[in-house]
């Protein structure tokens, strides 16, 4: 995934970081790009004109319930893992005076940009038999950060959508 903000004004920034997803409970901002294992923090990590981000994902089921309680509306689809890595980069401010100044500068922050990886467990179900929902809950290891390999505590999340 790559997306930039040209123009005279560059008034677009994109941040990565986070584990949110978008679902029925929650939104998430079209310049935000999650990345597992990194915190959304745009001081430590700052927002750019633009981003460029690469995720990888294997998903398999555990078990196909394809149950109700009762007549609760209230349906469970499914549970199922995933193991992931991801990583990528923001670059650019605006102030570079051509493609080129952009390209050099994009190329100089992306080779010292972030990779995370680790796994989830999901389960989908159906809320008022229409509304599907994802719960996932994992944990997520920062491996390089800056470009630099890390050896920092795994970061543990809950949260409801898929990342990508």
């Amino acid at each position: 995934i790559t997306a930039f903000a040209l123009g005279p004004d560059y008034h677009e920034k994109f941040v990565l970081g986070g584990t949110g997803g978008a679902s029925f409970f929650t939104v998430q901002a079209s310049q935000l790009y999650p990345l597992r294992g990194f915190v959304a923090d745009v001081d430590r990590y700052p927002p750019g004109t633009g981003v460029a981000a690469l995720y990888t994902e294997y998903r398999f089921p555990l078990w196909h319930i394809e149950r109700g309680i009762w007549t609760v509306p209230f349906y469970m689809e499914r549970i199922h893992a995933a193991f992931f890595a991801e990583g990528g980069n923001t670059f650019g401010n605006g102030d570079a005076d051509n493609a080129r100044d952009t390209f050099e500068k994009a190329r100089a922050r992306l080779s010292g940009g972030r990779l995370g990886a680790g796994g989830e467990l999901r389960l989908d179900v159906n809320l008022g038999w229409a509304f599907p929902l994802t719960t996932r809950g994992g944990i997520a290891w920062p491996l390089i950060d800056h470009g630099r390999p890390q050896n920092r505590a795994p970061l543990i999340y809950l949260s409801f959508g898929s990342t990508i």
